[in-house]
């Protein structure tokens, strides 16, 4: 058993490091697609979008489609943006077989279907489309609606990522790192988190802090790591926000204020999901035994702060 208080918090920060294995991928619940295409029912219609196939272009119905996914000037509305993207994707728009694909995979506005998800990825992919191309990067990876082949993962996270793709550079480094579908090659994963990280991607942050931290691919260096995973819990990242906690209830790097560490601990908790937010959870409740009741207060107000800095930011 670990005495030591530094080496007892760095053994938890590892533990909680296994749980990052999804970071850089969109969370996919992993249930079964068991819904048949035939009893699919057609999504309702919003009250003055209808689709007009003859009246309106593929790429006006991407962008429709897009406006519903993310409610942008509406009100959100996964099913009709599914009905939008079907109509533009089946005229073959490219992006619109990506978003299509996406829906299927996640199940978003439609019943999850991997098999028809990998249908549309294909086609987009065929086109060179780099959503496309990572999202069929992921199927292989994970073995949804495929055999699982990670030398195809990396293939498709290629081809993205060359394109520029953010979250294929994502992905691949990741499997560099992990040695999966290449030899590892923790530098290689850096390079291409780097490329990321360039372009905002939280997770890119959120690895290069732990690369910064283990010294992995480059010279061991915890203030960079801590940067970037600040970098990273300014996005949102809850994996990021957890290490910060940890690090800031065992002094690793940083100074040691159990505050601080309850702040970090309530914020990576409303962003996480799943077994992380268990996780998370127990860590906020463990420091929360050790601490007064003041303290406690003091915690929760400047997690209200800091989400209220974050909103006056957007």
């Amino acid at each position: 058993m670990l005495k030591h208080p530094l080496m007892r918090w760095t053994a938890l920060l590892s533990c909680l490091i296994l749980l990052a294995a999804c970071a850089a991928e969109k969370p996919i619940t992993d249930k079964s697609a068991r819904q048949n295409l035939a009893a699919r029912k057609s999504a309702p219609e919003v009250p003055g979008v209808q689709p007009r196939p003859s009246e309106v272009s593929p790429t006006k119905q991407f962008e429709m489609g897009e406006r519903l996914e993310f409610g942008r000037g509406m009100s959100q509305h996964l099913a009709q943006a599914a009905t939008w993207y079907r109509k533009a994707a089946e005229q073959g728009h490219a992006s619109a077989q990506s978003s299509l694909g996406k829906f299927y995979a996640r199940g978003l506005g439609v019943p999850k279907d991997y098999r028809e998800s990998i249908l549309w990825l294909q086609k987009a992919a065929g086109q060179g489309d780099a959503m496309g191309q990572n999202g069929l990067g992921i199927m292989y990876r994970r073995g949804w609606g495929v055999n699982r082949n990670y030398r195809l993962a990396v293939n498709w996270y290629r081809k993205s990522a060359q394109q520029g793709y953010a979250g294929a550079q994502v992905n691949l480094g990741r499997m560099y790192r992990g040695g999966r579908g290449v030899p590892k090659n923790h530098r290689k994963a850096v390079s291409w988190f780097l490329k990321a990280a360039e372009k905002g991607h939280h997770s890119a942050m959120y690895f290069l802090g732990m690369s910064y931290l283990r010294g992995d691919g480059v010279k061991k260096d915890i203030p960079r790591a801590t940067d970037f995973f600040r970098r990273a819990a300014l996005k949102n990242n809850p994996y990021a926000m957890a290490n910060l906690g940890l690090m800031n209830r065992s002094g690793l790097g940083i100074s040691k204020n159990i505050v601080q560490a309850l702040k970090w601990f309530i914020l990576a908790h409303e962003q996480s999901t799943g077994a992380q937010k268990d996780r998370v959870f127990s860590l906020r409740k463990a420091a929360e035994k050790i601490m007064l009741s003041e303290q406690i207060t003091e915690a929760q107000q400047l997690a209200r702060k800091w989400r209220a800095a974050q909103k006056s930011d957007r």
